[in-house]
C-alpha cells in the first residue's frame, strides 16, 4: 500500500513538473518570439488579450461543463493538446506563417491551461 502511494506520488510530482516547464516555456518564449517577428507593441497587447480572451469568455460556461466529466479524463486529454499546440508554434514561426495564426493558437492554447 506504501510502494503504491509512493509510486503515484512521483508519477504525479514528475507530471506537475513536466507541465511547469511546458508553462514556463509558454510564459517566456512566446511573447519574446512574437516581439522579435513583429516589433509591434500593438501585437504583443493582442497577445496579452489572447491569453484572458478566453477566460472572459468560457470560463463559468467551460467550470460547469467540466464537473460532469472525470476531471482525470479532462486534464490529460488537455495537456495532449498543450502539447500540440506548443508544437505547432515553433513550426508556424519556422515557415513564415501570418502572425495572427500564432495568435489564435495562443488563444486556443491558453483556453486549454
Amino acid at each position: 500500500m506504501i510502494k503504491s502511494i509512493k509510486k503515484q506520488s512521483t508519477q504525479l510530482l514528475i507530471g506537475y513538473t513536466i507541465s511547469g516547464l511546458g508553462d514556463q516555456f509558454y510564459t517566456f518564449a512566446i511573447p519574446l518570439l512574437m516581439l522579435t517577428r513583429s516589433h509591434s507593441s500593438i501585437t504583443m497587447g493582442l497577445l496579452t488579450a489572447m491569453e484572458y480572451l478566453p477566460t472572459a469568455l468560457f470560463g463559468i460556461i467551460i467550470g460547469s461543463i467540466f464537473d460532469i466529466f472525470s476531471r482525470k479524463n479532462i486534464m490529460l486529454y488537455s495537456l495532449l493538446m498543450q502539447s500540440i499546440l506548443i508544437l505547432i508554434i515553433p513550426l508556424i514561426t519556422v515557415y513564415k506563417f501570418p502572425i495572427w495564426l500564432i495568435l489564435i493558437t495562443i488563444f486556443l492554447l491558453v483556453h486549454l491551461i
